[in-house]
């Protein structure tokens, strides 16, 4: 299986197993960090959609202007991005594994974020999604 390619000391298991030993270990990381990034942004656009979470936003004053069938939209977006860029670095089987463990963890943060209603509940979403695409950028110069 891996007898002869894991001989190197600066290879990683996880690109040896993936088939990408050209790529760098962190652009994979980055890549992740990216598509974690992005499903925290599409949760958050998920909860912020919802009619409780816009209610009681709207009682801080931090009112969202988007109609709920945008915000929607946005966040399936982003989760077709984040999903295609996992099958796209990683391969199939990985990238659904990493989507399914990102969208765990982003979905538990916007459950936390939702309950506490912060007024910048939805300056985080426009944040993670920027920050999620300078990753993804980054991570391509660093491969």
């Amino acid at each position: 299986m891996f007898y002869g390619r894991c001989t190197a000391s600066r290879q990683s298991a996880v690109a040896v197993a993936t088939g990408k030993e050209g790529k760098s270990v962190n652009a994979v990381g980055l890549t992740v960090i990216g598509i974690v990034l992005l499903n925290v942004s599409a949760f958050t656009a998920f909860s912020l959609a919802t009619q409780k979470v816009r209610w009681t936003l709207r009682k801080t004053n931090a009112e969202v202007r988007l109609a709920t069938v945008w915000l929607r939209a946005l966040a399936w977006a982003l989760l077709l991005a984040a999903t295609s860029l996992a099958i796209t670095v990683q391969g199939l089987g990985i990238g659904l594994a990493t989507i399914a463990g990102a969208a765990s963890v982003a979905a538990l943060f916007a459950l936390a974020l939702a309950n506490a209603k912060p007024p910048w509940l939805a300056p985080l979403c426009v944040m993670a999604a920027l920050g999620a695409g300078l990753a993804c950028l980054t991570s391509i110069y660093v491969g």
